[in-house]
């Protein structure tokens, strides 16, 4: 088999991010009182400019603690009250709308065929250990050989470094690896410029689309073992 590498990201890949931004603004609400719906807006434009701030290279160290201070901001609340409450989230998000639509079904298959997978995360809002523990409260954690996040490792994708941990760790090369996501920049793009095999999640498209030599877009990762089957 060609591909013996599957390179994860976290968020709207394996797990919905709206749905655990949704649980953080139910949770800063019992703690302010604001209205849970209202908060959820707020965060969620929070999240598109820390993701655009980091793309410009503005956050680079202690990226976490910025964009808590940033999205608190947002929020009209204290740092304290927006850590606490990202706290509580991660101990009461439901777990069964958590998880992306076949993601289990996906990793189970990649495992019966002997393929190793790793988690390569950003970070913003809470640390990659916050992301372990959700992981492992889904129970996609037991599936996963490795996980590496920007504030662990000091990189961050799209950084190239960051995807040779992948390699390192797997004593593969990067014509051996796919890296599989919803980032555009920090997932496609990154994949490619390291020379990974690249999926490019886009609910919008209906099946497998190739996109050059080593580039394709799927639906969503139910699609991942259907493409590296083709690709092998």
């Amino acid at each position: 088999m060609k591909i013996k590498v599957v390179s994860l990201d976290v968020w709207n890949t394996l797990l919905n991010l709206d749905i655990f931004l949704k649980e953080i603004a139910k949770q800063v609400a019992e703690f302010t009182g604001n209205s849970p719906e209202e908060l959820y807006k707020k965060l969620s434009t929070a999240h598109i400019e820390a993701k655009n701030l980091r793309r410009k290279g503005v956050l680079k160290e202690d990226i976490v603690q910025k964009t808590q201070k940033l999205a608190a901001d947002y929020l009209g609340t204290s740092a304290d009250i927006f850590q606490r409450a990202v706290a509580k989230a991660v101990l009461t998000v439901n777990t069964e709308k958590l998880v992306a639509e076949g993601a289990y079904e996906a990793l189970k298959e990649l495992s019966k065929v002997g393929l190793k997978k790793a988690v390569l995360g950003n970070v913003l809002f809470w640390p990659g250990s916050y992301t372990r523990l959700l992981l492992e409260r889904t129970e996609l954690a037991s599936y996963i050989e490795a996980q590496f996040y920007a504030d662990e490792v000091g990189y961050q994708k799209p950084q190239k470094e960051f995807f040779e941990l992948i390699l390192k760790r797997f004593s593969v090369s990067a014509e051996e690896a796919i890296h599989v996501g919803d980032g555009l920049y920090e997932d496609f793009a990154g994949a490619i410029l390291s020379g990974f095999y690249a999926a490019l999640i886009l609910p919008n498209v209906k099946d497998i689309v190739s996109l050059g030599a080593k580039a394709y877009a799927i639906p969503s990762i139910k699609y991942l073992p259907k493409l590296i089957s083709r690709i092998s």
